[in-house]
């Protein structure tokens, strides 16, 4: 059976100005139609369609969260959660971070690291009806050299290019649609009792082996990130032929002007720094690490305009699950966006929140826009979120895929 949402005001995507008075139909999985007052085509509404009046009200594509951790909690230390957490604690909190998801109007997500092999379990969990969340594109472990970063939550301690090769065999075995390297980071964190030191950022995998894991993925037809916050390892990266960076550094005009033309993408991640400024002692971080992420907000946009502004392409992602970044909070980093000046306009900041995070996933085919043919991933608002992109924390109703699976931060199954 059809469902039309009737009479809202569209915003689609692709950076076009919204249309008012505008019809969206959806007939199983997908958009069929898309109509306003005679425009963006005709849309004839199905005789028996359920109707979803939205009046008032504004339709948006689902947002995509390009860069999650599902098996944290948000509050408690990552190390401690990755040591003692059994793989059954893992899977619970999960299953609680996927619903967050979608009571956020997330409809995407690109899971970049967990322990275990959770994340196979969960996307089919997920695509079999088990239980509710968003499309997943996932990791599962990530990679990094012995003692490297965050070595403690699960990753493959890899030396060497055949160790590397095997390792990310391994993860495609287990049905990963993204290979995560860890290319830079701080040996420190390995070596003290009084929980994570960090120290100055140095490339921790060598320009080889980052191009054996970049060759075994691209041969499988698959895309490779890294966690990449210091100058050397982003360069190692892009000569590698890496898909995407992830959280970013300072970046030499050279490699920006590279990663432009090669249209290798960076997730910002503004979301840790700013939130545990803003929310950390509410949830007990210690006031030293609380300093240290203060510290790294001016730097942070700083780079992250410089690579915006040198066309460099952006896709939203929060690093959730991090302290004080739960799933369900998406929105500040959409607003940080415009706050820091890396977009000039809210629109611009919906866009990379939804159509660059489908064409960062290489499904911009599929969803990421409100266009007939694609999937309908679809959340409703109540009010213009260009005008206050505050309004996305209320989201009224939520699609995935042509169903209705959230409304009023309710989940529906």
């Amino acid at each position: 059976m059809a469902t039309v949402i009737k009479g809202g005001t569209i915003i689609d995507g692709t950076g076009n100005g919204p249309f008012a008075n505008a019809d969206l139909v959806i007939d199983g999985a997908k958009i069929t139609a898309i109509s306003s007052n005679g425009q963006n085509g005709s849309g004839a509404i199905p005789e028996d369609a359920t109707i979803i009046d939205a009046t008032g009200k504004y339709v948006l594509p689902g947002l995509i969260n390009a860069h999650t951790h599902l098996c944290w909690d948000c509050v408690g230390d990552l190390k401690e959660q990755s040591h003692f957490d059994p793989p059954v604690m893992v899977a619970f909190k999960y299953a609680m971070n996927l619903r967050h998801c979608l009571q956020a109007g997330v409809t995407t997500v690109r899971e970049l690291g967990s322990p275990y092999d959770i994340p196979l379990a969960a996307t089919q969990a997920v695509n079999q009806g088990i239980i509710a969340g968003p499309r997943i594109f996932h990791s599962g472990r990530p990679l990094s050299i012995t003692g490297g970063h965050a070595f403690w939550m699960g990753t493959h301690q890899v030396d060497g290019p055949d160790a590397v090769r095997k390792a990310v065999r391994e993860e495609l075995r287990n049905g990963a649609s993204w290979i995560k390297m860890m290319a830079s980071g701080s040996r420190e964190e390995g070596l003290t009792n009084k929980g994570t030191v960090w120290t100055k950022a140095f490339p921790e995998f060598t320009l080889d082996e980052l191009r054996a894991a970049a060759d075994e993925a691209h041969a499988a037809g698959k895309r490779i990130t890294a966690h990449a916050t210091e100058t050397r390892a982003i360069r190692n990266c892009v000569e590698a032929g890496f898909d995407a960076v992830e959280h970013g550094g300072p970046i030499e005009d050279d490699v920006l002007e590279r990663m432009a033309a090669d249209e290798i993408w960076i997730v910002p991640t503004l979301s840790p720094a700013n939130l545990q400024v803003e929310r950390g002692a509410q949830i007990g971080m210690p006031a030293f690490e609380i300093e240290r992420r203060r510290q790294q907000i001016r730097t942070k946009a700083e780079n992250t305009v410089r690579a915006a502004r040198a066309g460099v392409p952006l896709a939203m992602g929060t690093d959730a699950g991090s302290p004080a970044v739960p799933n369900h909070e998406v929105v500040r980093e959409i607003e940080l966006m415009v706050e820091l000046g890396i977009c000039e306009t809210p629109m611009e900041a919906i866009v990379i929140s939804t159509h660059n995070g489908a064409k960062l996933l290489g499904v911009d085919d599929q969803i990421g826009t409100l266009e007939p043919g694609k999937f309908a991933d679809v959340i409703v608002v109540d009010r213009n979120p260009l005008e206050n992109l505050a309004v996305l924390r209320d989201v009224h109703l939520v699609f995935l895929g042509g169903e209705l699976v959230a409304r009023d931060g309710i989940v529906l199954k």
